[in-house]
């Protein structure tokens, strides 16, 4: 365990133990249906790491647009996190799913015996309801992801087996200039915006959020800006950090703002630091970050820089 002074408030956060070779890890799909090649190539990718991949019942399995029906993909996922033997939950693919079986998922095993869990996109929803029960996790990608991108996929490892790093972005114009230090949460827009309200919304308190998108019109993108907004989500904010805005579109009529812009526009009343360009998201590289993890946020003229603090 971990713990860190947010503002007023004081957090204490439950990292996982690293792994160690030999260790059986969880394969699971517990929101879009997936091909049994990806499962095998992610299989092997973990046994070629030192670590022995144990394949969920379901992870296979076909409902229409989903990796089996709710029961089933439930199931799965409720094996992985109370399995004794299982030191790690890697979360197969995206989609939609996820929030149709969060609330029925039993945390009260995984909070006396946690171990890691690794997705993003659909997975937002329950990283962030594991950081609102004090549970680090990994914001990484994923197996049907793992072809494009090796070099993302490698850095779940540095996290799994060592602990999370730091992470650089480039300079950008639209970049707003400062320190912070705060908890990270957050991941996709659509995500964070869908979830407000429920048990998996995001705490904003002393947080460095994270935001990143995929094809969305812009339109879209500063729709759900405006509900964080009127939600109270910046206010108490530390830092924000904009990941890969991936294929962004436009309407027949020009929506009249670019990405960079709708953010500085919904922002331009609070102090806190912003970064762009952050190497995570749906495009490569995907980068590896400790959701829940305490991290400094530097902005300057020359790049951003997101540094874990031990």
């Amino acid at each position: 365990m971990k713990s860190s002074q947010c503002e007023d408030f004081f957090v204490i956060m439950i990292f996982p133990p690293f792994l160690n070779d030999g260790d059986k890890i969880a394969i699971v799909s517990p929101s879009g249906r997936v091909d049994i090649d990806i499962i095998n190539q992610a299989a092997e990718f973990y046994k070629n790491k030192g670590l022995v991949p144990v394949i969920g019942k379901f992870a296979t399995s076909e409902f229409g647009y989903f990796a089996g029906d709710d029961s089933q993909r439930l199931e799965d996922l409720q094996w992985a996190l109370d399995s004794d033997e299982i030191k790690a939950v890697i979360l197969a693919r995206g989609g939609y799913g996820m929030t149709r079986i969060l609330d029925h998922v039993d945390f009260r095993k995984l909070k006396t015996s946690p171990k890691w869990i690794c997705g993003f996109s659909d997975h937002t929803a329950l990283l962030n309801k594991l950081v609102n029960l004090d549970i680090a996790c990994v914001h990484t990608t994923v197996p049907t992801l793992y072809h494009k991108d090796f070099c993302s996929a490698n850095s779940i490892f540095q996290i799994l087996k060592r602990g999370t790093g730091n992470i650089y972005a480039n300079a950008c114009f639209y970049n707003r200039i400062g320190i912070s230090q705060g908890k990270l949460v957050g991941g996709n827009l659509t995500l964070l915006a869908n979830n407000i309200g429920t048990s998996s919304d995001f705490e904003p308190k002393g947080a460095i959020l994270l935001i990143e998108e995929l094809n969305e019109h812009l339109y879209h993108i500063d729709r759900m800006f405006v509900q964080l907004k009127r939600a109270g989500k910046f206010n108490q904010l530390k830092g924000m950090i904009i990941g890969h805005m991936t294929n962004m579109m436009d309407g027949k009529v020009p929506f009249g703002y670019s990405v960079e812009e709708i953010v500085r526009e919904h922002t331009k009343e609070y102090g806190f630091p912003i970064g762009f360009n952050f190497p995570i998201g749906h495009q490569e590289p995907n980068i590896a970050v400790v959701m829940g993890q305490e991290y400094v946020l530097e902005v300057n003229d020359e790049m951003s820089k997101l540094g874990a603090i031990k």
